[in-house]
């Protein structure tokens, strides 16, 4: 059944060359696009009713309808084609006679090739592959320089899966008329998934050669959206589209160009027609939604993906990126947790799309629990591996850092809350211990701030051993250690604190961010002195502070005791 649906389909891509290069309408119904064909013979049923009542025969015929098909067939039964769509409708009951009737048809009207070609197509869809073959070649016997004989050809081994030799036939078409715009939309199309760069440089041949044949235009921005040109898709779709012709398929992969180009105001409008066009376009639904995650528009985003969660699939299986999306609209939304649980569905789907570790690590930033947003960076360095790079460490390093520093009841509150999570089991052998564990807030707190107070010291370890020139490593080793050692009478940060001073002392110029970093190496290093009552040295480098700071309040309030 789906090889006669294909065959069908084929009949219905290349009747009517005659006027290939006047009429959208037939060229859409060649091409195999029967929505927007009929869209358009719908519309001539006034003008001329008998080629449109054909040709919506031929749109019904091939979309399985036979008494539809029948009934515009006889409507436009004064066309030279239609007997050949009255004939063909039993095929399926009585072949033997409708290859019978359309011998005769064929016979009486020998000379006329555009009559046999059409004839042709039918032998083909209704399974007589020779017969076809044979009115091909009766064709170009007639006419060597016939394209629509070639093409013929092309989709008799095309329908046979022969796509070399059905590329030859298409390019025999192109060699003969090089003006044929179906030669080089059928060749494209062979070309489209294995030689896709092939197929975009014949159809540049054709848009040289007929500028104002849209139909290039249509091609060219689906082949680039397909590759990911989408630069290059959009200015295409900026053509094909100002003929105001295109179909909701066309409207999804226009949005898509301009979504993965990040104009996404852009492919909202676009989205936004095509949907009411068709409200349960899947691909549309799925767009929506994508475009609300990234503008940060939360509050319709959850009902875009409430509806593209709740749409039969429809043979449509939803991706890990669709659960990402909705991650990122809840996190904007703040609903945390339920982001969280999204972004585990992802990791079901693709477990090889550990970057979702990421970004359940910002989600659990973004709620204050920090020690969960260091547990999954962790998870993403661990299936990293050596791909892992020194910025991963450098932003582990700052969630361990953040999940040692209880300042507040509500960090205390919230680090008494941990259950499970990598603390928790690393200083706890039993379920019983844990529970004494947690009971005993002061013993917790401290041993809570060392563990991540010393994870965040190794991972800055690993930034300096990567980035030796680089002051950052040295800066959050010297924080991480200053924390450690909060009243500075061990001076656990004071040589990071002077590393830090000694690379960015090389640097010629300072900037807002670097001078902050002296200002608070200097400050440490005077402050530690002063603890340890030298006097020089603490001068020293207060006085180093108000060199880049002069209203700086502790510096001032320190020199102006010494006095």
């Amino acid at each position: 059944m789906k090889k006669v649906k294909f065959l069908i389909a084929l009949f219905a891509l290349t009747i009517g060359f005659a006027k290939a290069q006047n009429n959208i309408g037939i060229d859409y119904f060649r091409m195999g696009d029967f929505t927007l064909a009929k869209k358009y013979f719908d519309k001539e049923l006034s003008q001329s009713p008998a080629e449109a009542n054909y040709y919506l025969g031929e749109i019904a015929f091939a979309q399985g309808n036979k008494e539809l098909a029948k009934s515009y067939y006889t409507k436009g039964q004064s066309y030279f084609l239609s007997p050949i769509g009255l004939a063909k409708l039993d095929y399926k009951t009585n072949l033997k006679s409708v290859e019978t009737t359309l011998n005769t048809l064929v016979r009486a009207n020998n000379s006329n090739l555009d009559f046999k070609i059409a004839a042709g197509y039918a032998y083909l869809e209704i399974g007589l592959k020779n017969k076809a073959a044979e009115i091909a070649e009766e064709c170009l016997a007639a006419d060597k320089k016939n394209p629509a004989a070639y093409i013929l050809q092309g989709d008799i081994h095309k329908a046979a899966e022969e796509i070399g030799l059905a590329a030859g036939k298409y390019d025999m078409a192109i060699y003969f008329a090089p003006n044929y715009p179906l030669s080089y939309l059928k060749i494209a199309e062979i070309y489209e998934y294995n030689n896709w760069k092939g197929a975009i440089e014949k159809l540049k041949t054709l848009a040289e050669l007929e500028k104002d044949y849209v139909l290039t235009y249509r091609y060219l921005g689906k082949i680039y959206t397909s590759n990911g040109y989408y630069p290059d898709a959009i200015e295409a779709y900026k053509t094909f589209f100002a003929a105001k012709n295109y179909s909701a398929e066309d409207i999804s992969r226009y949005a898509s160009a301009l979504y993965f180009n990040k104009q996404y105001d852009e492919a909202g409008k676009m989205v936004k027609e095509g949907i009411a066009m068709e409200p349960d376009n899947f691909v549309l639904n799925r767009l929506q939604m994508y475009v609300a995650a990234n503008t940060q528009d939360h509050a319709n985003g959850l009902q875009y993906a409430q509806k593209f969660f709740s749409m039969k699939k429809n043979g449509k299986d939803y991706l890990a990126k669709d659960y990402a999306m909705y991650a990122l609209i809840l996190k904007d939304a703040k609903q945390y947790d339920e982001a969280i649980a999204q972004y585990q569905k992802a990791l079901t789907i693709d477990p090889s799309a550990i970057e979702y570790y990421k970004d359940m690590a910002v989600v659990a930033s973004s709620k204050k629990e920090n020690w969960k947003a260091a547990d999954y960076y962790n998870v993403y360095i661990e299936k990293a591996g050596e791909k892992a790079e020194a910025m991963d460490f450098f932003q582990l390093g700052r969630y361990y850092y953040s999940a040692g520093n209880v300042r507040t009841a509500a960090d205390t509150t919230a680090i008494l809350s941990l259950q499970n999570n990598d603390f928790v089991n690393s200083i706890s052998e039993n379920k019983v211990q844990a529970d004494s564990l947690l009971k005993n807030k002061n013993l917790f707190i401290k041993k809570a701030t060392d563990f991540y107070l010393h994870k965040a010291d190794s991972a800055f370890d690993v930034i300096i051993a990567r980035i030796p020139e680089g002051y950052t490593g040295y800066l959050w080793k010297a924080r991480t250690k200053s924390a450690l050692d909060p009243d500075s009478e061990i001076g656990l940060a004071k040589p990071f604190y002077e590393k830090t001073i000694e690379i960015l002392s090389e640097k010629t110029e300072g900037t807002k961010t670097t001078n902050a970093a002296l200002i608070e190496s200097y400050s440490y290093l005077g402050y530690f002195y002063y603890l340890k009552n030298d006097t020089e040295n603490t001068r020293l480098y207060w006085n180093k502070v108000l060199e880049l700071d002069p209203e700086n309040a502790n510096a001032n309030m320190v020199l102006k005791s010494l006095k």
